[in-house]
């Protein structure tokens, strides 16, 4: 194929109802050769996106007639030659504007034009081949499937996550419900429970390392109190790691119903049968000690675990620690302390 037909545009005529679609030999749109071949094209507001393997154009306008008059089209004009897009397949729309996977990672074209680097917290995922890539609205995310697993951009929070065991050929969003297919021909389908395929599903939140007196101060970290709010029945399990060697040496298993219960203030029968007086309720709030105050980071994994009954768990609004700093940086150990010759 050429570069002239490999950046060629076809349309065709004005389809009348109940007309099958036509071409015309001259309804065609010629793209400059710079950046390579067409890979996609898409459309953004008034706009065709018209992708290319290292760049990206924007056509605009009403186009001619059947006849091939009155052509209102613009000569495709150079949003960027910095990057394109690599597959179909990764081009999801969004409130902000397309994103789309280039030889560089996930990038957004917005609806001003611009261009922006977005998957930098994924970037160590460049090398999975995304098979689709949808919205889910009604959760405010866009899932990128891949051949591994999928890779998840809350647009209203702005932040990425991965959901594991999520990988497949393709998938679909229909009445705002996600369906995605996997390799072995089997469709699963997006539902309210938390389990996948029987198997529960666990909230886990871990925490980055966590400095208090600078990237290599010292400091004394005395406890944390984690406050949330109790959904079912579950035990929580709390880790934590100290002075960014990865390794949690510290583990405690909290048995939730120690301190919730299912039953709301005041909803004991009779009033004040419970302990303390009208029932706990659900205030969901632990406090945890740790064993190495002094260090110069810390971080924290929070996890829970379930049996049986399966639900929500809990759901998390606060980690507060309490923290002394000391002067200085921290002390390191003897053995790797060196000099110079």
């Amino acid at each position: 194929v050429s570069d002239m037909e490999s950046n060629k545009i076809e349309f065709s005529k004005i389809r009348n109802e109940a007309s099958p679609v036509e071409f015309n030999d001259t309804l065609v749109i010629n793209v400059n050769t710079r950046g390579g071949d067409i890979t996609a094209l898409s459309t953004l507001d008034d706009k065709l996106i018209i992708f290319k393997e290292k760049a990206i154009f924007f056509l605009s306008g009403d186009g001619p007639n059947n006849l091939g008059e009155q052509d209102t089209f613009i000569e495709p004009e150079l949003v960027t030659d910095d990057v394109g897009c690599v597959t179909q397949n990764s081009i999801v729309r969004t409130p902000e504007g397309l994103m789309f996977k280039s030889q560089k990672g996930i990038y957004l074209v917005n609806r001003s034009l611009g261009v922006t680097y977005v998957g930098a917290p994924v970037e160590a995922f460049n090398d999975l081949n995304i098979k689709a890539a949808n919205l889910v609205p009604t959760k405010n995310i866009a899932i990128f499937l891949t051949d591994k697993e999928a890779l998840v951009f809350n647009y209203f929070m702005n932040k990425w996550g991965t959901f594991t065991n999520h990988s497949g050929i393709s998938a679909t969003t229909l009445n705002n419900i996600y369906y995605y297919i996997r390799d072995n021909s089997e469709v699963y389908k997006e539902a309210s429970h938390f389990t996948d395929v029987g198997s529960f599903i666990k909230l886990k939140v871990e925490t980055s390392w966590l400095s208090f007196s600078g990237i290599q101060g010292y400091q004394r970290i005395y406890r944390a109190l984690v406050l949330g709010q109790y959904k079912s029945a579950h035990k929580l399990q709390i880790q934590v790691a100290y002075n960014f060697k990865d390794a949690f040496v510290q583990s405690k298993i909290i048995d939730t119903s120690d301190f919730t219960s299912d039953t709301v203030y005041g909803g004991d029968s009779p009033y004040g049968a419970g302990t303390p007086y009208g029932g706990g309720g659900n205030q969901y709030q632990a406090r945890v000690n740790f064993k190495t105050q002094k260090c110069q980071s810390i971080k924290v994994k929070i996890e829970d675990s379930q049996s049986t009954n399966y639900g929500e768990g809990f759901e998390l609004s606060n980690i507060l620690f309490v923290v002394g700093a000391k002067r200085g940086e921290f002390k390191t150990d003897q053995a790797r302390i060196y000099g110079t010759e």
